[in-house]
């Protein structure tokens, strides 16, 4: 009876701090999704700073924000420390908890990062390393829309010679709409590849769904993902 009562009370004791934890990291994540706004992704990594710096949900967290602090750099070599910070942080997620599939992720994002910044992304150095942790993600996570997403920009941008694949990124990027349609980042990647197949209407239908998305997974990316996939289909005949 005593030890059923210890394992009731350590239950009951690690469920109170997994929903403060949650209660602690609501601030810092509505700050992230609003961070097209002046100083919103400030507060959201301020936050993460001073939490705990041994939980992966918080350290995950804190790579992502630095991911984005260093996208804003006016040169992309500038925010090579961000982005080394975030792949240590992510890393460190991972080794904590090795079945978190968002901590491989963005220990993913932070290594490409570094590689696009360095100019190094189109070499086998840095894509297989990149490919590996995506491909972590999707077995942890098989509908992890992110990672689909990750996987079919590689599979696009590099030449056949180097593991891109036309076909290839296609059913990743469908495969990313699929798992999650209100995560849209992928629209306007995939309507390229609609384009450059002579499938303009297929091209179409993706704006048609994109505008529709009540709800985007990433509410400060959307708008420029709805820009960008109107632009691709302005500038094609």
């Amino acid at each position: 009876w005593a030890c059923g009562a210890w394992a009731r009370r350590s239950a009951c004791a690690a469920s109170i701090l997994s929903l403060a934890l949650a209660a602690a990291l609501a601030a810092p994540d509505a700050d992230y999704f609003q961070r097209d706004k002046p100083g919103r992704l400030e507060a959201s990594n301020a936050a993460l700073e001073a939490a705990s710096e041994e939980d992966p949900d918080v350290l995950w967290r804190l790579a992502r924000g630095l991911i984005r602090a260093g996208e804003r750099r006016k040169d992309k070599k500038a925010g090579l420390p961000d982005f080394a910070r975030a792949e240590s942080l992510a890393g460190l997620a991972v080794s904590l908890s090795s079945g978190s599939a968002d901590a491989w992720y963005w220990h993913g994002v932070a290594l490409g990062k570094q590689g696009e910044a360095r100019g190094m992304m189109r070499s086998l150095f840095m894509v297989g390393p990149l490919k590996k942790r995506m491909e972590g993600v999707l077995r942890l996570s098989p509908c992890h829309a992110p990672a689909r997403h990750v996987l079919g920009e590689l599979l696009w941008q590099l030449p056949g010679v180097l593991g891109g694949s036309k076909a290839g990124a296609r059913k990743e990027l469908e495969a990313a709409l699929a798992c999650d349609p209100a995560f849209t980042a992928p629209y306007p990647t995939l309507a390229e590849v609609y384009l450059d197949a002579g499938l303009r209407k297929d091209a179409e239908a993706l704006l048609a769904r994109i505008v529709k998305v009540e709800r985007p997974a990433d509410p400060a990316e959307y708008p420029e993902n709805v820009a960008d996939l109107k632009g691709l289909l302005a500038q094609s005949p």
